[in-house]
């Protein structure tokens, strides 16, 4: 499976997910934000693959990742809650905070100063409530961590989902649709760690039109949503 089509089935999945909080009475609203939940593995996975391949392309990739994440940022936050002042950055601030964890680790020879800014890092995307937080930066990095069983790193990533849903299964009243909910999302979640293992290095002509569709794709979805739910 190609870069290329990760990141296609990456931003349908997103899109479909995404749906729901521009037409909330839809009946299937509940299974279209699951499928939503196979994104961000694939998204992660993507970004930590194209530093691991081309470190010398670092500011660029966090540039447009922070450029793009500004465009989404205002769309976002409008989809999401309906205003604008609100504290939360959106996926592509925790991709651009991930790549800069992965950045310290790799230019640092401590590996403890390395992985204490990771942990800093990580807790200022939970305190700052960037999308998906803590979790969502550490799992970017356990896919650099090559030095590892996959197996480990496989469990690492599902131990690192189940953190997540039990955190929010602690901030919603724990109804039992609630639950089941909540479970449904965690199970799509791990399901889309199977995309990047069934990943092979590819070189097709596709590629250079991979990044743009993955830049591009985010903000613009946004903004469409945004429109549908205006006028729905």
């Amino acid at each position: 499976m190609s870069s290329f089509i990760l990141v296609v089935i990456a931003c349908i999945t997103l899109f479909i997910g995404h749906i729901p909080f521009a037409i909330p009475d839809l009946s299937i609203a509940h299974g279209m934000a699951c499928i939503g939940k196979l994104a961000f593995p694939i998204f992660a996975f993507l970004v930590a693959n194209n530093y691991l391949s081309n470190k010398s392309n670092f500011s660029k990739c966090l540039t447009r990742l922070i450029v793009f994440a500004l465009m989404a940022q205002i769309f976002s936050t409008l989809l999401f809650f309906g205003k604008i002042k609100v504290l939360y950055f959106n996926i592509f601030f925790t991709l651009a905070l991930g790549l800069l964890a992965l950045r310290f680790i790799d230019k640092l020879q401590n590996r403890f100063i390395a992985f204490l800014i990771v942990g800093i890092i990580s807790i200022l995307a939970e305190v700052l409530n960037f999308d998906y937080g803590a979790v969502g930066i550490l799992l970017i990095v356990s896919f650099s961590l090559s030095n590892i069983k996959p197996t480990f790193r496989t469990l690492l990533q599902i131990a690192l989902f189940v953190a997540l849903y039990l955190e929010k299964l602690y901030r919603y009243i724990p109804t039992l649709d609630n639950i089941r909910y909540l479970l449904f999302q965690m199970m799509f979640s791990i399901i889309g760690l199977l995309f990047p293992v069934l990943y092979r290095s590819d070189k097709d002509k596709k590629n250079k039109y991979t990044k743009l569709i993955f830049y591009c794709f985010y903000p613009l979805h946004f903004i469409l949503l945004c429109a549908v739910k205006l006028i729905a």
